[in-house]
């Protein structure tokens, strides 16, 4: 499964603060969502979310996700989340999405000169 696309599950999940209302706002099946975060989770090493019957909680494994790049799906999201919402900015042709392409990134390592 696509890591980005695992990102996006795990950010919904804990937003929603549940594998159902996760899986209705990414529009997919709740099997799906749980499929998606135990990969995540298998992945990384460590349980991402704290289960209980009707709901989740982030847990310490959430910091991690952020490290391994989770937040960058809220940065993708946030520059243009207010001009959606204030009406400056109209989504559309939602059925034909492209799906997350992957981003490689090269840098130097050490301190700049």
């Amino acid at each position: 499964m696509d890591r980005f696309h695992e990102m996006q599950v795990f950010v919904a999940v804990a937003e929603e603060e549940g594998f159902a209302a996760a899986a209705r706002r990414l529009n997919t099946s709740p099997p799906s969502v749980t499929r998606a975060i135990a990969a995540m989770e298998q992945r990384i090493g460590t349980q991402l979310l704290a289960r209980a019957r009707l709901s989740c909680a982030t847990v310490q494994g959430a910091i991690n996700a952020a490290v391994h790049g989770a937040g960058l799906v809220r940065c993708l999201s946030y520059p243009v989340h207010e001009h959606l919402v204030t009406g400056q900015l109209r989504r559309v042709l939602h059925a034909d999405e492209l799906p997350p392409v992957p981003v490689h990134v090269v840098y130097r390592e050490g301190r700049n000169s």
